[in-house]
């Protein structure tokens, strides 16, 4: 069906995150919901932002981006998308 995957972008405090998902498994809200659950664990690890990359065709992951409030900065020069979203950490 897909992979979703964190890793450790600057210390601990930014993590990245990249998911792929099959053709037939994509608009199926399956992204988003993986989306919701990379950004807690990544608030439950400490991690104060996740960042990803992605392009600007790729409709589905912008719209997971835009739903979970991603800060999007697109290049001027490439159809690169940088995306940074906040965690929020549980309470304790």
């Amino acid at each position: 069906m897909g992979s979703a995957r964190l890793a450790v972008r600057d210390g601990r405090a930014v993590l990245e995150t990249g998911m792929w998902l099959a053709r037939s498994r994509r608009g199926c809200g399956i992204g988003t919901a993986a989306l919701r659950m990379l950004l807690g664990e990544a608030a439950a690890a400490g991690a104060r932002a996740v960042v990803a990359d992605t392009t600007s065709d790729n409709a589905a992951a912008l719209a997971a981006l835009r739903h979970h409030g991603a800060a999007l900065v697109e290049s001027r020069h490439t159809a690169d998308v940088h995306a940074e979203l906040r965690t929020t950490r549980p309470p304790a």
